[in-house]
């Protein structure tokens, strides 16, 4: 799976993001041909390479005709420049990504402003050069072949609207339309009847007046993502470059084979660091057991039984592992550390469900990477009924073979390598009254693998099954675990079969 991870160490802008595709190998002359599918026009696309401190980039231009008037545009009139676009040829996928970056931009318009959706208007998002650098970052993106987006931590930056110049994006006769000196657009600017292409005078008043940066808009978008709060001057995190986050990047740092990268600019040069935005670009392997979040919550204020509680309810929820440990909390208290291993795509949803289940008043989660041995249910007949086993493929070490004089301890064998792993009650085999079925259960290991195979079965009966099934005659819970083990042994069929 091709995956993208955006290193924002000087925030995002819908410009930068398309620079940096651009520089890690997305065709400008595809990116042309997929935006001529959009009813849009009046604009020019160029790129160059640049420096930002001392690193090398490219940066992004949008040239916008003299005469290209900038209309205020509403999400409806989006959606349906978008839908347009499909039907003309723009890829399935770059339409999906383009309605819900739109989209979640006009519910965060809607919310901090408090009106409808409908009502929205997105000023200068809604521009030529805005809407150029959504759906390009998505060509862009598909170009590339890339499935699954990433981002680190991001700097929101400080200051208010007063505080910016526009000096961004050019139009023909070199006057300016509209963009800011920092990573790129700010939500405002062009008021509902539209300016023409000589820009806004003032540049940096919004069109609801001055306001604080990051623009409220970008500070919703942003909801759930990694950020760093006053770093950085001025606009950093823009709402296109929000926007394009929201729609397809999750706040993970995962691991992948890096094939390469690519660094996009933005307009202006900073005291601190390289005014870029850089992409890593390579190959992870799908959504499997090997890949998975940890999500955690220390607790010191709940009782055990509502702690059980929770843990019960996210077990139902398909987390792929839940559990509890005691820990030492401040001030001496004795707490409980909650701990969750759950799918990527399950974050989200089972965060929420341990902050609705739990009195935590936050959580951490990282992402990782696991080792997990093939694994298969049979079921075995017994004489107390149909049991699950579960049939671990394990590999086999290689021992060293000593080649000096061994000790009288080296001697002697282990009792660990005497019993099978999977006994229950790791009991020693060796009285006369066990001796049958612990034969049995030792010559599970390697059941089903020939002298020269490099791994090797381990076979566990499923708990649940064989505690019901000895409550369900009466008998001893160990007495039809061997038995379950005993007819493994003898004959298994794959689970589900008749």
């Amino acid at each position: 799976m091709k995956i993208a991870y955006f290193e924002a160490c000087s925030g995002i802008s819908g410009d930068m993001t398309v620079a940096a595709l651009l520089d890690a190998g997305a065709a400008i002359e595809r990116l042309r041909a997929g935006l001529a599918a959009l009813p849009l026009s009046g604009y020019e696309l160029a790129s160059e390479t640049v420096k930002r401190g001392a690193c090398r980039a490219t940066r992004f231009h949008v040239t916008l005709d003299d005469a290209c008037m900038q209309p205020s545009r509403r999400w409806l009139d989006i959606k349906q420049m978008i839908e347009v676009g499909e039907k003309a040829g723009l890829p399935a996928r770059v339409a999906s990504r383009s309605l819900a970056a739109f989209e979640a931009l006009a519910r965060a318009e809607a919310k901090v402003h408090g009106c409808a959706l409908d009502e929205v208007h997105f000023h200068e998002v809604g521009a030529v050069d805005s809407i150029v650098d959504i759906v390009g970052a998505f060509l862009c993106l598909e170009d590339l072949g890339v499935e699954r987006c990433f981002v680190g931590p991001l700097p929101l930056g400080s200051g208010t609207t007063a505080d910016v110049t526009t000096t961004d994006v050019t139009t023909a006769d070199g006057t300016i339309a509209g963009e800011t000196t920092d990573a790129g657009i700010h939500s405002a600017g062009i008021p509902s009847g539209g300016v023409p292409s000589g820009g806004i005078p003032g540049g940096g008043n919004a069109g609801h007046g001055v306001i604080p940066i990051p623009a409220p808009a970008t500070v919703e978008l942003l909801r759930g993502f990694e950020v760093v709060a006053g770093d950085g001057s001025g606009e950093t995190v823009t709402p296109t470059g929000a926007a394009i986050l929201r729609a397809v990047a999750k706040p993970l740092r995962p691991s992948f084979r890096l094939d390469k990268h690519g660094s996009g600019a933005g307009s202006r040069e900073l005291d601190d660091r390289p005014n870029i935005l850089r992409v890593l670009l390579g190959d992870a392997e799908e959504q499997s057991d090997s890949q998975a979040i940890v999500i955690e919550a220390d607790i010191d204020d709940m009782s055990p039984e509502a702690v059980s509680y929770a843990v019960e309810r996210l077990r139902g929820a398909g987390v792929l592992d839940a559990g509890v440990q005691p820990l030492g909390m401040k001030k001496g208290r004795l707490g409980m550390r909650l701990s969750v291993l759950c799918a990527p795509a399950d974050l989200e949803r089972l965060a929420a469900m341990v902050l609705a289940e739990t009195s935590t008043i936050g959580l951490r989660y990282r992402a990782m990477r696991r080792m997990v041995l093939a694994r298969r249910l049979e079921i075995v007949d017994t004489e107390f009924g149909p049991i699950a086993v579960k049939v671990v493929e394990r590999p086999v070490s290689e021992r060293p073979v000593s080649e000096g004089p061994t000790s009288e301890r080296s001697e002697s064998r282990h009792p660990a390598e005497e019993h099978p792993a999977f006994d229950p009650f790791r009991r020693l085999a060796g009285s006369s009254s066990q001796s049958s079925s612990r034969a049995s259960a030792r010559n599970l290991r390697n059941l089903r693998n020939a002298p020269d195979s490099h791994s090797s079965s381990d076979a566990v009966p499923e708990f649940a099954d064989v505690a019901r099934a000895a409550a369900e005659h009466g008998r001893p819970f160990i007495e039809v675990y061997e038995a379950a083990v005993a007819a493994f042994g003898r004959r298994a069929r794959p689970a589900g079969d008749s």
